[in-house]
């Protein structure tokens, strides 16, 4: 396809080409000839045919004009008669029927002149030529110009050509790896580019990264399938285990509480997942307003005060300035919920959980730091992975959804969140943009 369209555009270039050289040609030539037959039928409508002496007048008094044609008026037997110049050079070319060019010196320069001879009734010949230097000039810049007008259309059409494979090519490449993708299933195939400056790669590398967010959330609902199955089969288990026990046995208080616990924790684990698919969706995000986050937060520690003097733990709480943010009031008040209850899970007794708040750059940047086991920096990342719980917290309780709805907490209020490691212990830093 791409082939055919240079051909056709290249044969128009060469046609408009060809009609330019051809128009100006033609042109040049009828206006030459015309000027000459004028002035051949302007001398014979002032003159008599036969009347020589007449003739050589009006050539002579004509020959002085500033603007003067080119004359040459000679009798049957070739001799000179009148005229403004001596002889007629031997050496003439054809420049159509009827018409003859020769080369003249006029003021010390050679100069080209298209000429036409007319016959008198008594054999004597008269010459009329019009001096076509300047026409001439013209008509070669008219005809260098057309040249380069062509060169230039077929450079264009060269490019054209190669752009235009070039992009047949990238659109190849990406069918042919969006039909493998459809035919296999296999999410981890890219499409290759070699370049970055043309708008195809920039769509490719696009595609690319919209594959490997498709594989990523791909690989999640597959990570999250098998972690339910996980995380739901003990405690069902364990439920039914307990309730098979019960058949023979008289249900009392304590065995009516344990069922409830075990069926709250189910529900729980839904409720949790709930929350965050529902977070992560944005439909919580209506609920925003310029809220205070010094309150929040506060608010929070003032929650689990009773639950960290119970374990024997001290909090530092420390707020340097009013921070006014947009953001859902509740959602923020679980999220530090969330973190500070991680903190005295994890802090051995008679140990600090400091929290603090200040201002950096645009963010309101939030601390909470504990003296706990901490968490490997391998697992980082992964600790916002739902249900996924460190080596160091498998004999805690929880199931492991914590942190994945802190995470998704954080990305709708458009906001940053960093583990460091507190030697011994961990700090959560919680960046959330300020008003």
């Amino acid at each position: 396809m791409a082939a055919l369209f240079t051909f056709l555009l290249s044969l128009c270039v060469i046609i408009i080409g060809y009609f330019l050289y051809d128009f100006s040609q033609k042109s040049f030539l009828r206006e030459t000839e015309a000027a000459i037959n004028s002035e051949i039928e302007n001398i014979l409508s002032i003159t008599s045919d036969a009347d020589r002496k007449a003739i050589k007048s009006l050539i002579t008094k004509r020959g002085k004009l500033k603007k003067h044609p080119i004359y040459y008026y000679q009798d049957i037997d070739g001799n000179f008669l009148a005229g403004n110049i001596d002889n007629v050079p031997k050496q003439t070319s054809l420049i159509k029927e009827g018409i003859v060019g020769f080369k003249i010196d006029i003021n010390g320069t050679e100069h080209q002149v298209a000429a036409k001879i007319h016959t008198f009734a008594d054999g004597s010949k008269l010459l009329v030529a019009r001096n076509i230097h300047d026409i001439i000039t013209g008509y070669n810049k008219l005809k260098t110009f057309s040249i380069f007008i062509i060169i230039f259309m077929l450079l264009v059409v060269l490019i054209s050509f190669l752009i235009s494979n070039f992009v047949v090519s990238r659109i190849n490449k990406i069918t042919g790896t969006v039909r493998q993708i459809i035919d296999t299933g296999d999410l981890s195939r890219r499409i290759s580019t070699d370049s970055n400056w043309d708008d195809l790669s920039y769509l490719s590398d696009t595609l690319n990264h919209m594959l490997e967010k498709i594989e990523s959330l791909m690989q999640s609902v597959k990570q999250v399938s098998d972690n339910i199955a996980h995380d739901l089969k003990t405690p069902i288990t364990r439920l039914r285990g307990d309730l098979d026990n019960l058949k023979n046995k008289k249900l009392t208080g304590k065995d009516i509480s344990k069922l409830v616990d075990e069926a709250d924790r189910i529900i729980n684990i839904f409720n949790s997942l709930l929350r965050i698919a529902n977070i992560e969706k944005g439909k919580s995000s209506q609920n925003f307003a310029d809220i205070q986050i010094n309150t929040v937060l506060k608010d929070a520690v003032e929650l689990y005060e009773p639950f960290i003097h119970e374990n024997n733990l001290h909090i530092n709480f420390e707020a340097e300035e009013t921070l006014l943010i947009n953001a859902d009031k509740d959602m923020l008040f679980q999220m530090f919920a969330n973190i500070i209850d991680n903190a005295i899970k994890f802090s051995p007794s008679d140990s600090d959980i400091n929290i603090r708040l200040s201002k950096e750059k645009k963010y309101a940047l939030v601390s909470i730091s504990d003296k706990g086991a901490g968490i490997n920096k391998n697992d980082y990342e992964k600790v916002f992975e739902r249900f996924y719980r460190a080596d160091k917290s498998r004999n805690t309780q929880g199931h492991g959804l914590g942190l994945s709805m802190v995470k998704a907490i954080v990305d709708i209020h458009n906001g940053i969140i960093k583990l460091e490691d507190n030697n011994p212990g961990l700090i959560v830093n919680i960046y959330i943009p300020i008003r």
